[in-house]
């Protein structure tokens, strides 16, 4: 018996809408026992449906033939592929937002927007269309398994999470009534059809996410709860979700194994034994569901599929298979199988690359896990995320309000905020972790050692040209943090020494822009390799803080 009775995989990227990725995914995923496939697209099932009550034929060929037509081509491939699916004994789930829907929708019901351009998600109108919307999902793909649902998210069109909306009805509904009513719309059609409601708690407070799971008991013992392994979203340096196995509801848990916050896929991040002490957590509170996304929506041709990051798949496979399974056991598998090439698009179906000394996963795995590391001094600032997915920020501001509000760490660990605060204290320990990144990400070389796999010379270069660009991240990364405090203690201060200090820093940011260019402008990686290492955005960067600076000296 598997260690969990859901075991998914999902796919969040256009790779969706490419036969060739849901086949690699279908065939990875019956080779392990997974046995649900999760699609997910905010607007999925607007992709589906129109729905037919709001939008007839006539009026779709008179107004909207484009739409038309895209609607029922792609419902036709998503027929294919939950057909495909279920010869492998495979589930297909859409993940989707809700409320959710085509603009189209306010030309033909109308009183739908405020005249300020808001739009009232309270309306009733809405809890009508959800039900309508949900009910021909399933008609048009009557084997689609169920839907996985956020309704506590700003990605959304409307919700009470981000409601701009001032009318009395809004002003006066409670928040936990309208998940209530929400979810009561969603749920009535797919319990009629006997299909699966998950819903999700991607929520960016403590208040609304324990809003949307006591909602869910409320409604009825048959919803399931999805909550992320990590509160909020998916940080290793966060602790495990403290809402996990809270319901008396059947629970699943999503965990990433790409990295969005553990390197985008490009830093080979090894998760696996975080993966291994969460799933034992998971197993010890009683959740009976896992799922693994394996890419991002907005980051094209990338997955794990072209990414060395794929060892976190197989050890999400296998571990939740069998907890008892040796570590290195999942090196071994992931490394013998044959290795992705990360300098390679994900378009690009690869045939894997088999390493010829036996001994090579023990390279691979350390090599991996010192990459985390790696990521874990460079990416974060002491366990807080600042960058801009990765990107260097636009501005200072930005930099706090990402580790403060944005993220927001301190609502369950208590503290966090203080220690990346602009003081003398902070400021030894944040550059001293910058500085150690750099040497990390230095010795990635020497503990690869490319020449002792036994793997092809063109595949061997390109782990060099990879460590490159993880030097020039960590590199990058240090010079924007000591250019940000510096900066930071100067608006504190507005004193001349600090004031200097900050201007000397900004030379940091000239040398690694400048380093990216040289190794960068004549070589062609993925595009996201280059867009991490963003000159242009240095520069942005650069300037912003020239003219804080100039300000303060000029009395501003």
């Amino acid at each position: 018996m598997p260690e969990f009775d859901f075991r998914g995989y999902e796919i969040h990227s256009s790779r969706m809408w490419q036969q060739a990725h849901i086949d690699m995914a279908l065939d990875f995923m019956s080779r392990y026992g997974m046995n649900a496939l999760i699609l997910h697209q905010n607007d999925l099932q607007d992709q589906i449906v129109f729905p037919d009550k709001y939008f007839d034929n006539d009026i779709m060929w008179e107004r909207w033939p484009v739409r038309r037509q895209g609607v029922l081509y792609r419902r036709d491939y998503m027929s294919e592929v939950i057909r495909k699916a279920k010869s492998y004994g495979i589930k297909v789930y859409f993940e989707i937002k809700e409320i959710y829907f085509c603009d189209n929708i306010f030309e033909m019901v109308q009183g739908l927007l405020n005249t300020d351009g808001s739009c009232c998600p309270t309306n009733p109108f809405w809890l009508e269309f959800l039900n309508v919307k949900m009910t021909e999902l399933f008609e048009r793909l009557p084997d689609l398994a169920g839907i996985i649902v956020s309704l506590g998210t700003r990605e959304s069109m409307i919700s009470m999470a981000a409601n701009r909306c001032t009318c009395e009805r809004c002003k006066n509904t409670d928040p936990f009534d309208w998940y209530i009513d929400v979810l009561k719309a969603i749920q009535k059609p797919l319990a009629d059809k006997g299909k699966d409601l998950i819903v999700r708690d991607f929520s960016y407070t403590k208040d609304h996410q324990n809003m949307i799971i006591d909602a869910c008991m409320k409604v009825s013992k048959d919803i399931i709860v999805a909550l992320k392994c990590q509160p909020h979203d998916y940080f290793p340096t966060f602790p495990m979700n403290p809402e996990i196995g809270r319901s008396n509801l059947r629970e699943y848990v999503e965990i990433d194994v790409w990295g969005q916050f553990a390197g985008m896929g490009v830093i080979p991040s090894s998760l696996v034994e975080m993966i291994r002490d969460w799933l034992t957590e998971l197993k010890r509170r009683r959740v009976c569901g896992v799922w693994f996304r394996t890419d991002w929506e907005l980051m094209h041709e990338a997955s794990v599929h072209n990414s060395l990051c794929m060892v976190n798949l197989y050890a999400a496979a296998m571990l939740s298979e069998n907890l008892n399974t040796e570590l290195d056991e999942i090196y071994r598998t992931w490394v013998e199988n044959g290795l992705y090439n990360p300098m390679v698009s994900g378009s690009y179906i690869q045939t894997p690359v088999k390493a010829e000394n036996p001994e090579a996963y023990k390279k691979l795995r350390d090599f991996t896990k010192a990459a985390w590391k790696v990521y874990e001094k460079c990416g974060y600032i002491r366990g807080l995320q600042y960058l801009e997915s990765d990107q260097p920020p636009f501005s200072l501001s930005k930099i706090f309000d990402i580790m403060v509000n944005i993220f927001n760490r301190e609502e369950w660990v208590p503290g966090s905020s203080a220690n990346v605060a602009a003081t003398d204290e902070n400021i030894a320990v944040i550059f001293a972790e910058k500085d150690e990144g750099v040497t990390l990400a230095k010795e990635l070389y020497d503990i690869l050692d490319v020449e002792s796999l036994g793997v092809p010379r063109e595949f061997a270069r390109d782990m060099t040209n990879l460590i490159d660009t993880i030097v020039l991240f960590a590199e990058c990364c240090r010079a924007i943090t000591i250019v940000a405090y510096r900066t930071q203690m100067a608006i504190n201060s507005r004193k001349a020494s600090d004031i200097k200090l900050a201007e000397q820093a900004l030379a940091l940011l000239d040398e690694s822009r400048d380093n990216i260019k040289a190794k960068m402008d004549n070589v062609f990686y993925p595009y996201y390799i280059h867009s991490r290492l963003h000159p242009v955005r240095i520069d942005i960067f650069k300037e912003h803080i020239r003219s804080l600076l100039d300000g303060i000296k000029g009395g501003g």
